[in-house]
This record gives C-alpha cells, sequence and structure tokens, in this order.
C-alpha cells in the first residue's frame, strides 16, 4: 500500500487521504493521478442520491456539453484536462449510472508527499438551494427566473398556432436547463379528457426521450395522478420508490422511465384541466423544494393561458368562419330561385343594373333575351303542376347549358318566363345564343301533346341589344326586350324576334 508524509512528519496511509479529502465540506470528484478509481466527497453524495456509490471507475463518469448534448470524451472529457495540469470552468452535464445533472465544474491539483491529487468540485442547482453558501444565491437566481419568464411571457403575449410549438419548446428547454431536471415536458388532454399526449418535451444531455411514445394514453390508466391533480393542482412525488399503492399503475410508468422523482402542475381553464406540465429526476430520489414547485406553477400558468388564448381565437375564428359560410349561403338563398336553382328576380335587377352602367362606362355590347314557355298554362292542365315544374327545371338548366360566356347570367323571370343577360354580346352573338337555346329546347324533347309545335315544348324569345353607348335604363332595355317576345308571340310562338324588328307603331304595346 502506497504511504504518503505530510508536513509534519506524520505517516499517512493512502485511505487515510482519502478519507480527508471524503469529509470536506465541498461536493467534489477526486482521484490520485494514475488511478483508474474516482471517490466521491459525503457532500457530492448527498446532493446525488442514495445510489451512487462511493467509489467508481473512470469510465463509469460520463459528461456532455449542455449545450450541443455532445459527449466530452478522450481529451475534451474534464478529468484528462485536469489531470494533464488544465484548470478549467465550465458547465457540463454529468451522467453517473442512471442519474444526470447539469453541473458547474472546477479543477484544481494538489500535491501530496509527491503525489498529485486531482479535485472537481461540482456545484449543481441543488447544492446552491440545498447547502446556501453566497447569502444573495437565491435572490439572484429568483431575479434570474423573473427574467427568464419575462422574456418568454412577451414572446407568448401575441403568438399565433405555427409559432407557439418552438416558444414552448425554448421555453421547457430554459426551465429545465435552469431548474437542472433530467427532462421537462407538456401534456394536452384530448377534447374528451379521455386521452393525455405528449405535445412537447425536453431532455437533458444522456437522457432518452420518451414524448413518441407518450401519446394518446388513456387518463383512465392513470387514476392516482389524475385525483391529485383534481384536488390539488400539483402531483409531487420526492421518490418513486415510496409511492402509495393507489399509485401503482403511475409508479410502473415511472419506473419504466427509469423516473426517481417527479413534479407534475395542472394546466386549467376555470375548473377544467385540458394538461399538464411536469419535470423529473432520473436516477435518485430529489426532494423538491419549495421554489421548485412555485417556479412550475408559474411556467404552467403562462403556458396554460397561451393555450387558452389561441384556443380562444380559434373558436372565435371557427364562428366567425361558421357566420360568413352562413350569411354566403343565405345571401345565396336569396338570389336563387327556389325551384331552378337558377337567379332569381332580384338578382336579376341588380346584375343589369350593373351591367348598364358598365355599358355606359366602357363603351361595351350588351343584349338581353326574355324568353317565355310556350302555352304553359295548358301544359300544367294537361300533366299537372308536378311535370311543369320539372318542365321549368328542364328548361332553366338548357338555358344554362347554352350561355357559355363568363358573365352570362340566367335567371328566372317570373313564372314560366326565363331572361338571359349577355355582357358584352353584339345583336349577331344575341342570335346565335337565342338559335343555340331554341336547338337544344327541341333536343330536349319533352313531350306536349296538345302543342301546335310537333308535339314537343317550345320558347319563344325576344332579344334587345345595345352595341353603341346607349344610356338607356334598365327599365327600358326590359321593356324592349319584352316587346320583341309580344313579338315572337305573335307571330305564332317557338320563334325568335328583336326589338329593331318591331314596328314603330307596335312597339309601344303591351306584351300579351
Amino acid at each position: 500500500m502506497k504511504i504518503v508524509r505530510n508536513n509534519k512528519g506524520y505517516i499517512l496511509l493512502k485511505r487515510d487521504v482519502v478519507a480527508q479529502f471524503k469529509n470536506l465540506p465541498v461536493s467534489m470528484l477526486f482521484k490520485c493521478e494514475g488511478d483508474a478509481k474516482v471517490y466521491a466527497s459525503r457532500t457530492f453524495i448527498h446532493l446525488w442520491g442514495d445510489n451512487f456509490e462511493t467509489d467508481v471507475s473512470l469510465s463509469s463518469l460520463v459528461f456532455f456539453d449542455p449545450v450541443t448534448k455532445l459527449r466530452l470524451e478522450g481529451d475534451a472529457c474534464p478529468i484528462h484536462i485536469a489531470e494533464k495540469g488544465g484548470h478549467f470552468s465550465q458547465w457540463a452535464q454529468l451522467q453517473i449510472a442512471s442519474r444526470s445533472t447539469q453541473c458547474f465544474l472546477e479543477s484544481s491539483v494538489l500535491q501530496m508527499a509527491g503525489k498529485r491529487w486531482v479535485l472537481i468540485a461540482v456545484k449543481t442547482v441543488q447544492s446552491t438551494l440545498v447547502l446556501g453558501g453566497d447569502d444573495m444565491a437565491p435572490v439572484s437566481r429568483h431575479i434570474t427566473f423573473n427574467r427568464l419568464m419575462a422574456k418568454f411571457a412577451s414572446q407568448l403575449i401575441n403568438t399565433t398556432k405555427d409559432k407557439k410549438d418552438r416558444i414552448f419548446d425554448e421555453c421547457l428547454a430554459a426551465y429545465g436547463s435552469f431548474c437542472n431536471v433530467d427532462r421537462c415536458y407538456l401534456f394536452e388532454l384530448s377534447e374528451g379528457r379521455q386521452f393525455a399526449s405528449n405535445t412537447h418535451e425536453w431532455v437533458a444531455a444522456g437522457v432518452s426521450p420518451h414524448k413518441d411514445e407518450l401519446q394518446d394514453m388513456p387518463i383512465s390508466g392513470l387514476p392516482y395522478l389524475r385525483r391529485i391533480l383534481t384536488q390539488k393542482g400539483v402531483f409531487q412525488i420526492d421518490d418513486v420508490a415510496l409511492m402509495p399503492k393507489e399509485g401503482c399503475a403511475e409508479k410502473e410508468e415511472f419506473e419504466r422511465e427509469k423516473i426517481r422523482s417527479v413534479l407534475i402542475v395542472a394546466l386549467k381553464n376555470g375548473d377544467d384541466i385540458f394538461g399538464f406540465v411536469g419535470c423529473d429526476i432520473i436516477g435518485s430520489p430529489y426532494y423538491w423544494q419549495e421554489q421548485d414547485i412555485s417556479y412550475l406553477k408559474r411556467i404552467g400558468a403562462m403556458l396554460a393561458n397561451t393555450l387558452n388564448h389561441i384556443h380562444n381565437k380559434q373558436q372565435l375564428e371557427s364562428t366567425q368562419g361558421k357566420l360568413i359560410k352562413a350569411n354566403e349561403k343565405l345571401k345565396k338563398l336569396a338570389h336563387i330561385d327556389g325551384l331552378t336553382h337558377i337567379a332569381n328576380r332580384r338578382l336579376f335587377d341588380e346584375t343589369l343594373t350593373r351591367d348598364c352602367a358598365r355599358h355606359w362606362k366602357n363603351s361595351t355590347s350588351l343584349s338581353l333575351l326574355l324568353l317565355d314557355v310556350d302555352f304553359f298554362k295548358l301544359f300544367n292542365d294537361e300533366y299537372g303542376h308536378v311535370c311543369g315544374d320539372n318542365a321549368l327545371k328542364a328548361v332553366a338548366k338548357v338555358l344554362e347549358a347554352s350561355c357559355i360566356g363568363n358573365e352570362d347570367l340566367v335567371a328566372r323571370y317570373g313564372g314560366e318566363e326565363f331572361a338571359v343577360i349577355l355582357p358584352g354580346a353584339t345583336h349577331a352573338i344575341a342570335h346565335q345564343v337565342a338559335q343555340r337555346i331554341q336547338s337544344n329546347i327541341h333536343a330536349r324533347q319533352i313531350t306536349f301533346t296538345s302543342a301546335p309545335h310537333n308535339q314537343r315544348l317550345s320558347v319563344s324569345i325576344g332579344v334587345a341589344s345595345l352595341e353603341s353607348p346607349n344610356k338607356l335604363t334598365p327599365v327600358r332595355l326590359i321593356k324592349r326586350a319584352d316587346s320583341a317576345l309580344y313579338l315572337a308571340k305573335s307571330a305564332g310562338r317557338n320563334c325568335i324576334r328583336f326589338w329593331h324588328d318591331m314596328p314603330q307603331s307596335s312597339s309601344s304595346n303591351p306584351p300579351q
């Protein structure tokens, strides 16, 4: 066994040096240069947990960069750096066995009787809170947390659904790193509050994530968690091993995830719990402090407010969307004929007024067709009103199929009368459309045994066109087309007539 002398000449065994270091009131790891074994002070063990072995091998200590989450190994390993004589002070994620914690590491080297001892002070958030130290540390920490909260609160005030995921992830990461926990997460409940899904998760370096596997979990399978959150709003477990029998389902899940200590806060909208935010410690128990609970409650309240705001905004937008659709439907119903489902008289009047004004302003052509189903009263008497309605529907479909202009309007003018507005159509084009309508009506071959025209239903058409700028009112244009329709009826029906064909003496005669 190696022996060293102190400065007073006493003979000390190596184990005595180790015992002295272990009793120092400092959280630290230490080793003798060249040895593979690493020792820990009692203070370190107290903070780390009962599962920690006092003597461990160097290979069982794993360090991670807390920012990149990359493993610090080889020449980048803090212990190797210290052994080579390099002094360092840095943050790192330290993992031993199943426990992982973010620590501030500071190294030093002592010479004792010709041997070099490497000492690494290990400070965690928990060590500052439990052991005290600087009296101002808790105050400074509280100020830092308030600044952190203010930063995220300002981002979340008016955040949108597409941006909130990124901010939530950053918020959980900042909280997890600040409070030095292993995992921090957000669960949201389904609309019926029957299932819980892990929507956001942050894990420390070296800690396994579980977000993907924690989806659509039945709340009925977590009765203890649900009861405590409902009654108290906070679910606090310092040591999972000591959970009551009532929490056996939750304990089984925690142990599966290697959780030893867990803290969860309910997210509420009034009395309705719609989710929860939580954090946990892996590997060893941790006795949650009052400030831990307070900080998590504030995070939970901030996330809950944001989710409520987004939900309310979505509900408002959904309601507004439904109202817009309802108004559009009502507007459509107000302008559509209930029988034929083409434009009604109201929409016809509005459209013709607009097109007449545009004709005068832009010097564009405009034509109007008025149609009448020949001997329709006789058709109704012979076949009944149901067949009469079906005949009007068939005529309306023929008119829609015959008018191919993007702005053409087909309307039911009244009873068995129909109207067609043809913006930009000259007299010649209007004539072609009228001929196409008659041809298509004949092609439908709607039986009408009492009709004088091949025992088929037919229509008479009157056409009026404006080709040069004319401040003709819609009423006068309608009167012209109606006069032309009267002329077509007078000519024996089943034909097309134009307003300019009217004799001047008969143009003012009322149509029959």
